[in-house]
């Protein structure tokens, strides 16, 4: 059976990967921002420290990786989502 052309775009790859990554990141296991950052409920705290772990965590610098940077970016969109700014 053929799906109607608006299910099929509904259910499409693209909209099927996004919701991988929601899921994945919405994964109990997962750390929360504060943790990550070492802030607590104040946008301007957790921007500095963002700033400051970035400096190292930099996949440029010779302590940084990839995955260190993704987590610290995750967690920063997580706590600006999360406190509004």
């Amino acid at each position: 059976m053929k799906l109607p052309k608006a299910l099929r775009q509904k259910f499409d790859n693209r909209t099927l990967e996004r919701r991988r990554e929601v899921a994945e990141k919405m994964k109990p296991g997962r750390p929360d921002w504060r943790s990550i950052l070492g802030a607590r409920d104040n946008i301007r705290a957790a921007e500095m420290a963002y700033r400051v772990l970035a400096k190292t965590a930099h996949p440029d610098t010779p302590t940084g990786s990839h995955e260190a940077m993704a987590e610290l970016n995750d967690a920063i969109e997580q706590a600006r989502k999360e406190l509004g700014a």
